[in-house]
């Protein structure tokens, strides 16, 4: 019997595709899986894959519009009108 995907199943990457995308290495990935700076990820087995969109969704939260300090994106609302 043949499985097909639904649409509400996840594209799942692997760790070189991610470390491809983003451009790190997938020594980085891993170091960031302990730490927790990275992407969320699905422990499946031994293997680490990646939703794309908690790729998408960490991303988002790296945004900046500026290299130093916090940028305004990172602020709250309280500290934006301070």
């Amino acid at each position: 019997m043949e499985r097909e995907i639904t649409p509400d199943v996840p594209r799942l990457l692997r760790q070189r595709e991610v470390a491809e995308l983003l451009p790190v290495s997938t020594r980085t990935l891993e170091k960031w899986r302990v730490s927790g700076h990275g992407p969320r990820f699905v422990k499946v087995g031994r293997g680490c894959l990646y939703r794309v969109e908690d790729i998408e969704s960490w991303l988002e939260t790296r945004l900046r519009d500026r290299t130093r300090g916090r940028s305004d994106a990172s602020r709250t609302s309280s500290e934006v009108t301070a």
